[in-house]
């Protein structure tokens, strides 16, 4: 089903969007190509209140900023985690009195992923399988450690499968339920409260990753394919935004991340809906289960789409 969109900002390039997430009037947007990391908009007056976050160590810095959630029971501003800085932090834009909050994860092993599962549980992705998922507290506590599966078999070594796994998007509906989408191949691992990998969504198109040997008969990850760019969720649903291309056969004017598809799954990983993007978009945001916004790097506009109701476009 194709969705129509109309503008909800426009006027200002916002540089390379990562992952974006709305609460209540105020859409919150990363952004890959940093200095500044976060951008604030106004969704009712359609203004940019404010970009900041510079490159750096210091309180309300960042280097390599990674997912963006709520903490259930404050969406006045989500949190980000930076890989870099093994630590997440409460995003408090230039004026606002509350004090800066971060937590340190440098004893937890933070690599890829981060979202809030309760108000003291934070969830967040090693990069082996041993460590594939943990749990810590408010304080950066490590409440425990699960192993799971990265992309690829146990006949690949691990360092091998390690990058590509590292490439993922997590995201949360902030009442203990948690998604991670992959980049690099067509997966969906859906979490329950503690953090524990459940199942996987029933993608429309599966992989475990791609991997091929080289001449000397070692092996290598490909990266060429881009499955997964985005996620959001609601109570309801997980909303994965899909690109389903090769990065060697991209038009050669476009830029970044392109994709038009949004696949929608129930918290049992049944497919509920596919929809089609007018524009192409690299981050997605839901409000609800009624409203949908996408912003991309080839456009400078942020889209609002009203969602039909999903038992009217499985597909």
């Amino acid at each position: 089903m194709l969705l129509k969109a109309d503008t909800a900002f426009s006027g200002q390039t916002i540089g390379r969007p990562a992952q974006m997430i709305v609460g209540g009037s105020r859409a919150w947007i990363t952004d890959r190509s940093g200095d500044p990391y976060i951008h604030l908009i106004d969704l009712a007056t359609k203004r940019l209140i404010a970009s900041f976050g510079v490159t750096g160590d210091g309180p309300g810095d960042f280097q390599n900023t990674v997912g963006l959630s709520f903490r259930p029971g404050d969406t006045t501003a989500p949190w980000t985690g930076d890989v870099s800085l093994f630590r997440v932090t409460r995003l408090s834009p230039p004026g606002d009195s509350t004090r800066i909050a971060s937590i340190s994860l440098v004893d937890v092993g933070f690599a890829a992923g981060f979202v809030w599962l309760t108000r003291n549980s934070l969830l967040t992705l090693g990069d082996f399988d041993t460590n594939r998922v943990r749990l810590s507290d408010s304080s950066g506590k490590t409440l425990a450690v699960y192993p799971g599966q990265l992309v690829g078999g146990d006949s690949i070594p691990a360092v091998v499968r390690r990058d590509l796994g590292m490439g993922v998007i997590s995201c949360g509906d902030a009442q203990g339920h948690a998604a991670t989408v992959y980049v690099g191949a067509g997966r969906i691992d859906l979490h329950d409260s503690t953090g524990r990998v459940v199942g996987e969504a029933a993608v429309p198109f599966p992989t475990n990753g791609e991997f091929t040997k080289n001449a000397a008969g070692k092996w290598r990850a490909s990266d060429v394919w881009r499955y997964y760019a985005a996620c959001a969720a609601s109570p309801r649903s997980v909303y994965a935004l899909f690109a389903g291309y090769r990065t060697d056969k991209k038009p050669q004017d476009a830029v970044g991340i392109a994709a038009f598809s949004v696949h929608v799954f129930d918290w049992a990983g049944k497919l509920t809906g596919v929809f089609r993007l007018e524009h192409p978009a690299s981050a997605i945001a839901v409000s609800g289960d009624s409203l949908l916004y996408a912003i991309g790097e080839e456009d400078a506009n942020l889209y609002r789409y009203r969602l039909p109701a999903l038992s009217k476009v499985v597909q």
